[in-house]
């Protein structure tokens, strides 16, 4: 998966999910993906905000970054975003890679400094 999922990769995967031993959710597939939710989004204009996602350890390039999208889409609803990131995970499953958690509290926190900024 590159990017933002869709209807369709989202649908795709819960199937595959349903057949490896049912760890899907329940409800997973009925609420908006976040392209939607971000389509839908009736936000303050201006208000500061931060985009991040979770990928492979390899370039964006090839791993794509959902965090470029999520902020393209927050900048159309006219949002200020000031930062974006992406925290490594060891597999499609997860878990974060060694370290990307205490890496993303960092990021948070300076996040938090930061948004008090003009």
């Amino acid at each position: 998966m590159h990017g933002l999922s869709t209807a369709m990769s989202r649908t795709m995967a819960a199937s595959a999910a349903k057949e490896d031993a049912g760890k899907l959710a329940p409800g997973a597939t009925e609420q908006p993906g976040l392209r939607e939710w971000l389509r839908d989004l009736d936000a303050p204009r201006d208000l500061r905000a931060a985009a991040f996602d979770s990928r492979g350890d390899a370039r964006a390039a090839i791993t794509g970054s959902a965090a470029r999208g999520i902020a393209r889409r927050l900048r159309r609803r006219g949002l200020d975003v000031f930062d974006r990131n992406s925290f490594l995970v060891a597999d499609a499953e997860g878990p974060l890679e060694d370290g990307e958690i205490e890496r993303a509290r960092a990021w948070g926190k300076a996040l938090r400094s930061e948004q008090r900024a003009p």
